[in-house]
């Protein structure tokens, strides 16, 4: 459903194989998106149970993380250069301040998974219960953020990005 969403709005706006490219660089975009937040509610449930094999889990869903961010990162720089390129380089202030916000939150969420995968993770194996209740915040704290992310690129949808 999130992939869906790649084929209305700005991703859509362009014609010919430059809107094609737009569309599929959304689609990659909002699928690596949903993986990503999507997976941290099953992980929260799962540091619940934080165990042995709790650092275990967390590397792989790390490794899948990570390819989700790079793909997240990646689709979004060329989204924003086409973004740039059709506003001719002029994006209106209210249009700017809603992105720095949504650009923002981005580098917490980015900041909070760091801490997962370097901290948290390799403290696993040392001491699983308290890396699991360290764990249990920051998911919670990744999943507020990731709503407010949400709701900011619900606003950039619907702004006019000269505005």
């Amino acid at each position: 459903l999130l992939v869906c969403l790649a084929f209305v709005g700005h991703a859509a706006a362009a014609q010919g194989a430059r809107g094609r490219i737009s569309e599929g660089e959304m689609a990659v975009h909002l699928l690596a998106t949903g993986v990503w937040l999507g997976g941290l509610a099953p992980l929260a449930r799962a540091a619940r149970r934080a165990g042995p094999g709790g650092g275990r889990l967390l590397r792989r869903f790390g490794s899948i993380a990570l390819v989700c961010v790079c793909a997240i990162l990646a689709t979004g720089v060329g989204s924003g250069l086409a973004l740039l390129a059709m506003t001719g380089s002029r994006l209106g202030p209210s249009y700017l301040a809603v992105l720095s916000v949504k650009l923002g939150l981005v580098a917490g969420l980015l900041a909070l998974a760091a801490i997962n995968r370097f901290r948290l993770t390799p403290l696993m194996a040392q001491d699983s219960a308290r890396a699991a209740a360290a764990l249990r915040r920051t998911i919670l704290m990744e999943q507020v953020l990731g709503l407010g992310v949400i709701a900011a690129v619900g606003l950039l949808g619907q702004l006019d990005p000269s505005a």
